[in-house]
């Protein structure tokens, strides 16, 4: 009698002779590529310890921009940790890249990103892929989203990505002395066209209760 494991590699290996290329959302309506199918089928040939930790080898290289040879060197390093087949934890990692990042750019819902990655699979193939890479895609859907809205802005402008401050008291200065004012020093950490940047401003205490009351007003 066939194992689970024999007939995923035969239908894995239909599909390499047939691949399916239909249009997806997740591409936005354009037609797959033939080996996306099939790549994305090899999540299932990994041994059960790579699969179990998938996610970290996904999560390595799903938000960058990294060349080919970067991915690969990563594939080498989680293969040889979990006993895994190179060919296979490559093609399943850049398919799910593809996928997921299109789903993200191209605003695919869940359901549709769903039905994208059953229409590129046998239908024995279907259930147990989907149910690999759907947690996948709920967790990184909004990370994404974000990342994608920053990038757009950076591009432009300086982007706040963090925000650092301190408390001091002016006492002297060569206008008055015994002052004893309490200062805000916020530090703004910025990205702008792929460089790291902070500003740093002085904000007294009546500028600091007209900063609170803008971002509670904007806030609601």
């Amino acid at each position: 009698m066939m194992s689970e494991m024999d007939a995923i590699s035969t239908a894995a290996a239909e599909q390499d002779a047939a691949p399916l290329t239909p249009e997806l959302k997740c591409l936005g309506g354009q037609t797959a590529p033939a080996d996306l199918g099939p790549s994305l089928a090899r999540i299932l040939l990994l041994p059960t310890a790579a699969a179990q930790h998938f996610a970290e080898l996904l999560g390595a290289h799903l938000s960058d921009d990294a060349t080919d040879d970067q991915v690969q060197v990563t594939v080498r390093r989680f293969c040889r940790n979990h006993d895994a087949d190179p060919e296979h934890a490559y093609g399943a990692v850049q398919a799910c890249r593809i996928l997921l990042r299109g789903a993200a750019r191209w605003n695919v819902l869940a359901d549709e990103f769903v039905q994208d990655v059953a229409a590129l699979l046998p239908a024995e193939l279907r259930q147990p892929v989907v149910e690999l890479i759907g947690p996948y895609y709920n967790d990184s859907f909004p990370k994404l989203r974000e990342l994608a809205a920053v990038r757009s802005l950076i591009e432009h402008s300086q982007v706040v990505r963090g925000v650092s401050w301190r408390v001091d008291v002016l006492k002297h200065s060569e206008h008055a002395v015994e002052m004893n004012v309490p200062v805000v020093t916020l530090t703004f950490a910025c990205q702008h066209a792929g460089e790291d940047q902070q500003i740093s401003m002085q904000l007294l205490p009546a500028e600091l209760t007209a900063l609170r009351d803008t971002c509670n007003n904007i806030l609601r």
